[in-house]
């Protein structure tokens, strides 16, 4: 994707990208590069649901799936909030999962306290999920947002298809350096399968690495962003063929007009 993206910027001036781009595809980088404690999460759903109970499985997926269309429903009404709100949001709520870490499997009698909030561990774990869900799927929508703006930036239409497919292509290179990073955290925390004591203490690092990726977020500049209709379409995008009103001028006839009698 972004050897794609560079090959078309290289293509000629329709379809370069300005500078306004580097704070933007900076914002993109570090958000998605951050480390992530998701796959320690994971494992220690699996350590303390799914071995014992594996129907829990269907369940969480069920919540986190709520939990998208949820934020999906939501975001046209919070879209002019900030995107560091929701990455904020993101982070202090994943700190919730903290308590789980010392938790016993199923199969125990155990309870799961936040305070003086104390619940059933499955029960207290959906709760967290569908919280922290929310608010990373507000998150990605935000992001995704301020890309399309970026790219609505430019004039030339073939220039905004490149620059947001190169955003694209940013995140996704980033996501794969976010395992790279992860895994020495881990290591270092001395996480393994069975003894999850290590976690809040990643996931306290993951959450003061994504507050540290809003950095270059000041630097993103929307304000001339344009709102300007649509240009008409190109010449060549138009159908091969229409009906009388398909809006289509017919060619100009190269004899000149047909002798009257």
């Amino acid at each position: 994707g972004a050897a794609a993206c560079l090959v078309a910027w290289a293509a000629g001036p329709a379809a370069r990208l300005d500078r306004a781009l580097l704070a933007p595809a900076a914002l993109v980088l570090c958000l998605n590069a951050a480390p992530s404690a998701s796959i320690q999460l994971s494992n220690l759903e699996m350590y303390l649901f799914f071995d014992r109970k594996p129907c829990y499985s269907p369940y969480t997926e069920l919540v986190v799936a709520a939990s998208a269309v949820a934020a999906c429903l939501l975001f046209p009404a919070l879209r002019r909030l900030n995107i560091a709100v929701f990455v904020v949001a993101a982070a202090a709520t994943s700190l919730a999962f903290s308590p789980l870490a010392r938790a016993e499997p199923l199969g125990q009698p155990d309870r799961v306290c936040l305070g003086a909030l104390c619940a059933g561990r499955f029960a207290y774990d959906a709760s967290v999920r569908a919280l922290n869900g929310l608010c990373s799927e507000l998150a990605l929508l935000a992001q995704t947002t301020l890309m399309l703006q970026c790219a609505l930036r430019l004039a030339d239409p073939t220039a905004r298809t490149v620059a947001y497919g190169a955003l694209l292509a940013v995140a996704d290179a980033a996501a794969s350096v976010s395992g790279w990073v992860s895994a020495p955290l881990v290591d270092r925390t001395h996480i393994t399968y069975g003894d999850f004591h290590g976690l809040p203490r990643l996931l306290r690092i993951c959450a003061l690495a994504n507050l540290i990726a809003l950095l270059p977020l000041p630097f993103v500049n929307l304000a001339n962003n344009p709102d300007s209709p649509p240009s008409p379409p190109d010449s060549s995008y138009l159908p091969l063929a229409g009906g009388p009103d398909d809006g289509l001028v017919p060619p100009p006839d190269e004899d000149g007009p047909a002798p009257s009698d």
